[in-house]
């Protein structure tokens, strides 16, 4: 069963994380809660970059083609960033599809 996602739906932190990755020249941080929140959830005063090297699951990147939230360069240093020894390890985009189906 699909399950159709309408923008007013979706939740606005999700959206404003975005933001901030994209004002972070693309990092692939955490979400900022300020000083405050980051030194409590995180352990430093900082968003810091996602550890990605700490994955040791296989990972498969699947993206839609008409999808208005990332591009194809940000899926490509994406999959960049993970690391290489992962049994599967690879991408896929799917026609039709974007962000929010």
């Amino acid at each position: 069963m699909f399950v159709r996602v309408h923008l007013s739906e979706y939740p606005v932190k999700i959206f404003y994380h975005y933001y901030q990755m994209y004002v972070a020249d693309g990092i692939f941080q955490r979400y900022d809660y300020g000083e405050e929140g980051n030194l409590l959830l995180y352990g430093d005063k900082e968003s810091t970059p996602y550890p990605l090297e700490n994955i040791k699951v296989p990972v498969y990147i699947v993206y839609g083609a008409n999808n208005n939230l990332d591009c194809p360069d940000a899926i490509e240093k994406l999959y960049n960033l993970l690391p290489k020894n992962l049994t599967a390890h690879g991408k896929l985009m799917v026609e039709g599809f974007n962000h929010l189906d």
